[in-house]
Parts: structure tokens; C-alpha cells; sequence
């Protein structure tokens, strides 16, 4: 790694390039490191020196904007896209992580119950007696099974889709009717656009290097197919219109952004409405897996409750 710094450190380089201090008197205002400093004397590239050995959010976005901008604005750019992708990102976890928690939760009792304690307390009884609490408890042992196989293949699908691509786009189509993928792929256009707007890049140009950027994802391939579009003389709404990954509101969002002459603002506003959108979505979820949850240890309490009434049931009938 060559060049590392902080986040304040980034930020600082950047307002100083935006002054008009030459790089390398930039870099040696705020860190000196004289690695860095032979480096750039010897003629590395500068988009080398500040991206190679790194990985994340920033960097690929920093990889991309030095192609487009300068420097310092490409610094500014790149930490305002990893910031909103991280608040995205935080966002949706807060919003997830109650229902996730409840989730967990009710698979954990699910899994001791029909493991542990319901054979501990069948253990006192005949199988005779226990016929109909037997049926129950290999129903539970069933559901737990299917839940596990449910999870991992979950996760194995996933796994393989981040290096099948085919594969990627497949479960993508499959999803398409939750319209989740296009609000996805409709909400990242309207972030780097913003972002693109305000850095003086044309439209048309954005959707050229949005198609190289990521190689291999839902934006790149959309945007790839825009580009080719465009080359062919079509209109970008037209274009934006006949695209499967991209939501009505935001071609909506675009047409009213076109004839205002404010990108920027509209498709800022069209974020937030989309974040709205999913939390409620978040909100509904969540209200269904506490639905389950207190349904499911609803039952487990009165399932337990019913063994132990058991014996005083026996005496009863003697």
C-alpha cells in the first residue's frame, strides 16, 4: 500500500489541491512520507499511487472519478458516494436488524425446544401416552431441518452469484417481480448522477463510464445498454423507458429533472422518497416476523404447558 491515509486526511488533501497547491506539496503538508514522495519523483502514475493495494468503497470509487475529474474533486466525489452507500447500507441495518434479531431468535428456542427440552420432558411418558406431543415434536424437528437447508442454501447461492454472473442475473430476473433489483439499480443511477452533476460531467458521458465501472453488476450492464442506446442516436428517456432495471419513478424523476434544468435536486429527492419506500417495506417485514415469532412461542409455551398437565391428567382418569 503506498499511499494510506484517514478520512480527514483525504479530505484535507482535497481542499488544498482545490486551492491550487500542486500535489506533491499538497501530500507533504498533511503526511510526510518519503516513499510517496520518490514514487510520484519517479513518474507513477498518480492514479497508481493513490489506489494501488487498496480495496473498498472509496478506492473503487476514487479508481473511477480520477478518470473523470481532477483530483481533488475526484476525493470529494468519491467520499461523498462511499458515505451515502455506507448510509444506505446503515440504514437498511437499523431498519433490518430487530426482525433479523427476532428471527434468530425464534430458530435458536425452535432448535432447543424440539432438541432438548420436549425429549427431556417425553422422556417420564409411554409412547402411547405421548402419540400426538411425538407428532408435533417431528414436525418441529422437520421445520428445523428445512430451515437449515433453507439458510444454507441461501448463503451457497449467494456465494457462487458473486463470482457466476450468469448465475447473478439469474436470480436477479427471479426477483425482478418484488421490483427490488430496479429500485436498487434506479436508486444508485440517482446517486451518481447527483454526484456527476455536480462535478460538470455530461449525461451521456456518465453513462459511458458507469458502464465500466464494476464490470460485471446490475449498474454496469444497464448503463452499458444506455450507452449503446445513446450511440444509436435514441433519446435518453426513451432509452431509460425500455430498460427492464430501472424503476418508472425514477425515468419520472429524470423527465421532470429535464425540463426544471435541476438534476441534481430532483434526483436527490427521488433517494429519499426511495428510502422511505424501503423502510416501510422494512416495517411490514418486521411486524411479519413478530407476528411468527410471538405465534410460535405462543404455541411453545402451551405445548409445554399441556405435557405438564400430563400426569394430573393420568391421575384423573383412575
Amino acid at each position: 500500500m503506498i499511499c494510506s491515509l484517514r478520512r480527514y486526511e483525504w479530505e484535507a488533501l482535497a481542499n488544498l489541491l482545490g486551492q491550487g497547491y500542486a500535489f506533491q506539496s499538497a501530500y507533504c503538508m498533511i503526511q510526510s512520507d518519503e516513499n510517496v514522495i520518490r514514487k510520484l519523483r519517479q513518474g507513477m502514475p498518480l492514479t497508481d499511487l493513490l489506489t494501488q493495494g487498496h480495496h473498498g468503497l472509496f478506492y473503487d470509487h476514487l479508481r473511477f472519478f480520477l478518470q473523470i475529474t481532477g483530483v481533488g474533486d475526484a476525493i470529494h466525489a468519491s467520499l461523498a458516494m462511499a458515505d451515502f452507500l455506507m448510509k444506505l447500507r446503515r440504514t437498511l441495518f437499523q431498519q433490518a436488524s430487530y426482525p433479523l434479531l427476532l428471527l434468530c431468535f425464534s430458530f435458536a428456542a425452535l432448535f432447543l425446544f424440539s432438541g432438548c427440552v420436549l425429549p427431556q420432558l417425553m422422556q417420564s411418558f409411554s409412547q402411547t401416552e405421548m402419540k400426538e406431543f411425538t407428532l408435533l415434536l417431528t414436525m418441529m424437528r422437520l421445520l428445523v431441518y428445512v430451515i437449515i437447508l433453507m439458510g444454507l442454501s441461501a448463503f451457497g447461492l449467494w456465494l457462487l452469484a458473486k463470482y457466476v454472473p450468469n448465475l447473478r442475473f439469474a436470480i436477479l430476473r427471479f426477483l425482478q417481480r418484488t421490483h427490488l433489483p430496479s429500485q436498487y439499480c434506479s436508486y444508485l443511477f440517482a446517486g451518481y448522477f447527483t454526484q456527476m452533476q455536480r462535478h460538470g460531467i455530461s449525461t451521456r458521458q456518465a453513462f459511458i463510464f458507469l458502464a465500466s465501472f464494476r464490470k460485471g453488476s446490475l449498474l454496469s450492464s444497464c448503463a452499458q445498454n444506455i450507452a449503446d442506446a445513446l450511440a444509436q442516436g435514441e433519446e435518453i428517456t426513451d432509452s431509460l423507458k425500455r430498460q427492464r432495471w430501472i424503476e418508472p419513478g425514477f425515468v419520472q424523476s429524470w423527465q421532470i429533472a429535464q425540463h426544471t434544468q435541476q438534476l441534481a435536486e430532483v434526483l436527490s429527492q427521488y433517494q429519499k422518497r426511495q428510502e422511505e419506500q424501503w423502510k416501510e417495506y422494512l416495517k411490514r417485514f418486521g411486524v411479519i416476523i413478530q407476528v411468527f415469532t410471538y405465534s410460535f412461542v405462543a404455541g411453545m409455551v402451551i405445548l409445554v404447558y399441556q405435557i405438564l398437565l400430563l400426569p394430573l391428567q393420568l391421575l384423573e382418569s383412575f
